[in-house]
């Protein structure tokens, strides 16, 4: 039996799963910053904690943002597959 070939959705579906574990690890850094900081508040360098932190939350904004666009880019694609391989059997 022939493979079925790689799509267009096939791969985004992994680049999506690969982000999501990406974003999950950075979330889980970013809460480990926030508990170093909580834990320590009158630290001398709560200052750059703070700072880096605000640019970690960033960051997950911003591939939050960018994972839910794939999903919805993924979602139509497989969305116009179902379509044309129904048009197909008629």
């Amino acid at each position: 039996m022939i493979p079925k070939p790689l799509t267009t959705a096939d791969f985004l579906a992994r680049q999506i799963a690969i982000e999501e574990e990406l974003f999950a690890s950075d979330t889980r850094s970013a809460a480990e910053l926030m508990a170093r900081i909580a834990a320590d508040p009158t630290s001398k360098v709560v200052g750059g904690d703070l700072s880096r932190a605000a640019q970690q939350v960033a960051e997950l904004v911003r591939r939050a943002a960018k994972i839910a666009a794939w999903r919805e880019t993924h979602g139509l694609m497989s969305a116009e597959a179902v379509e044309r391989e129904s048009e197909d059997r008629v």
